[in-house]
């Protein structure tokens, strides 16, 4: 799916752009927080943004819908078990800071976050991952060239799993089993508030029997 930000007719969009290509890879091995269930059509990804001021955690993922600024959205294809977007910026004014789309408003260098899910509020059957990378993974600025490189935020380079986890970097928030093999996502559960709470003191427990 690709979406073209802009408020002018598309015969006039030959202004500074900046394209960004983002997603997983094909026959990707994206599994779900058991770590044996691969992921299927019914999980939607989307490239968007948070509104200014607030940090998406795995104990507000109810308040995540209210505070997200969507740029794309496309559904995990379970056969070919990958999912890929598009998103075209066009910079209709070259003098203005920022990029209206769905009512929202996208700056240069917002960070860019990628969210799975089925189902945007928690409960006993979500599952959800939340991808980014703090140092690179941020909105363009619109290129004064027709011919500039798209810039690509995709799974294989991120390093940073707020929710869910990746082969790289610190481990994400949430429930989950790694699978036993290699594996480029997985996705976490994403129990109601009250179910957290007895998760985190059954986490602390064993802490202690650790120590």
């Amino acid at each position: 799916m690709k979406a073209l930000l802009t408020l002018i007719p598309l015969s006039l969009t030959l202004a500074p752009a900046a394209t960004i290509q983002w997603g997983s890879e094909v026959w990707g091995d994206d599994y779900q927080s058991d770590g044996v269930t691969r992921l299927d059509s019914s999980f939607t990804f989307e490239l968007g943004t948070f509104t200014s001021g607030f940090t998406p955690t795995f104990a507000n993922y109810d308040d995540w819908s209210t505070n997200w600024k969507r740029l794309d959205s496309v559904q995990y294809s379970g056969q070919n078990m990958y999912f890929t977007g598009e998103v075209e910026f066009i910079d209709t004014d070259p003098m203005a800071a920022d990029v209206q789309f769905n009512g929202q408003t996208f700056a240069p260098g917002d960070r860019a976050y990628i969210w799975g899910y089925n189902s945007q509020s928690s409960g006993a059957n979500t599952e959800a991952t939340l991808i980014s990378d703090a140092s690179t993974w941020t909105l363009p600025a619109g290129s004064a060239s027709q011919g500039a490189l798209p810039v690509s935020l995709r799974v294989s380079n991120a390093t940073t799993p707020e929710v869910g986890d990746l082969p790289t970097g610190s481990d994400g928030e949430g429930g989950y089993t790694n699978p036993a093999g290699e594996f480029d996502l997985q996705t976490a559960a994403v129990p109601e508030p009250s179910s957290m709470l007895f998760v985190f003191i059954g986490a602390c427990g064993l802490f202690r029997r650790r120590r």
